[in-house]
């Protein structure tokens, strides 16, 4: 059988409590030594830790990064205007550009899950609006606001895209276009031009006051880009090809 000693913190508090007991024992009535020893290690007992604010802290990082610049920012800076530690920062977000994609892509990854277990054959176009288009249908005020304030973190900080998000984007994409019954390019060429695109026009639609929607400025641009098609694609010129 192994033995146990006490830990050093144990210990310490221990002698802490005899000392403190006998000081008591000299200058005041037994029961109000008790009461007031048992407050003192009521309060120095460790308890549950603090919940923090997972929302608040990325709150406190994006303001931040807006004001200074995400590679200006650092992980001090932002466990100070949280009132938090380093460690508690990197539990919740383990690393700092997690702070800016934080829930950006749980639309789209979604969507790729929903279309992965579609079994009915799809055109290139019918997957494009599947996985691309209707994730970026924002309707709740506070969602479109985050989304434009980090969007144009992204476009003005090339560290993020080497984010394991926008790696993942492009794989997930691959798949998906893969599957396209109408594909006539090699599918992770498409999926990265399609990506690309998106981007570019999620971040010009974060960057302007536009009234229309991301949505609606992604089909802009692909509508736009299809128009630019050659002839003998299929696509005539006094024919709009019809965007989802």
């Amino acid at each position: 059988m192994i033995a146990t000693f006490p830990s050093s913190g144990f210990i310490a508090l221990s002698f802490l409590y005899f000392l403190l007991f006998f000081l008591f024992e000299a200058c005041v009535p037994r029961a109000s030594t008790i009461l007031v020893l048992g407050h003192i290690i009521g309060v120095m007992r460790p308890g549950r830790p603090v919940t923090v604010d997972r929302s608040a802290v990325r709150e406190h990082a994006l303001r931040l990064f807006e004001e200074r610049g995400f590679e200006q920012t650092t992980i001090g800076d932002i466990t100070t205007a949280a009132g938090i530690s380093r460690q508690t920062l990197f539990r919740l977000f383990p690393s700092k550009a997690d702070l800016v994609w934080d829930e950006l892509d749980v639309g789209l990854m979604a969507a790729f899950v929903a279309a992965e277990r579609d079994p009915e054959p799809r055109t290139l176009r019918e997957i494009v609006h599947q996985v691309f288009r209707t994730p970026v249908e924002l309707e709740d005020p506070e969602q479109v606001e985050s989304a434009r304030r980090r969007l144009r973190l992204v476009g003005t900080s090339p560290s993020l895209l080497r984010h394991h998000t926008h790696e993942t984007l492009q794989e997930r994409m691959t798949l998906a276009v893969g599957r396209a019954t109408d594909l006539t390019a090699p599918a992770e060429l498409v999926a990265r031009a399609l990506v690309a695109l998106g981007l570019a026009a999620m971040v010009w639609w974060a960057d302007h006051e536009t009234a229309d929607s991301a949505a609606e400025i992604l089909d802009l641009t692909l509508l736009s880009l299809a128009k630019a098609a050659p002839v003998e694609s299929g696509c005539r010129d006094d024919q709009d090809p019809q965007v989802p």
